[in-house]
């Protein structure tokens, strides 16, 4: 993958992105487990604080990538990430998430990266896409 920015090219090698890939799906499990243990009120008090600053950070990208517009932080975490067979552009696959927008995009890219797709992660729910079914 060579991504360009500002004049200059950065290779990255693909088994590297789907390292990268992995990790993130592991600290979404992590993260999923933290949320329910805040939820039920078991959360342990030397997790607390770093899983306050983990917080901070995810819902600062969520608010980031999201706006803060009127609809609730529930839903502001639903995603579909569009597979399609470039360079035609068909739709192959629509995969619904809600989840954090690191993890989505995460598992966007891993679908793609699998698949050989190319991919898009867009808002809202994979039925509102024209081409999703």
């Amino acid at each position: 993958m060579k991504i360009q920015k500002g004049g200059k090219t950065v290779t990255i090698a693909r088994d590297e992105i789907e390292t990268l890939v992995k990790h993130v799906g592991e600290l979404e499990k992590i993260v999923k487990v933290l949320e329910r243990q805040e939820t039920a009120g078991k959360l342990t008090p030397e997790l607390a604080r770093p899983w306050a600053s983990l917080k901070k950070v995810l819902d600062a990208e969520e608010a980031k990538v999201s706006g803060a517009g009127p609809a609730p932080r529930s839903t502001r975490k639903v995603r579909c990430c569009i597979l399609t067979n470039e360079p035609l552009t068909n739709i192959v696959d629509c995969r619904q998430s809600n989840t954090n927008y690191v993890f989505a995009l995460a598992a966007c890219v891993g679908a793609a990266l699998a698949g050989g797709f190319g991919a898009e992660l867009v808002a809202g729910k994979c039925s509102d896409v024209g081409g999703c079914l």
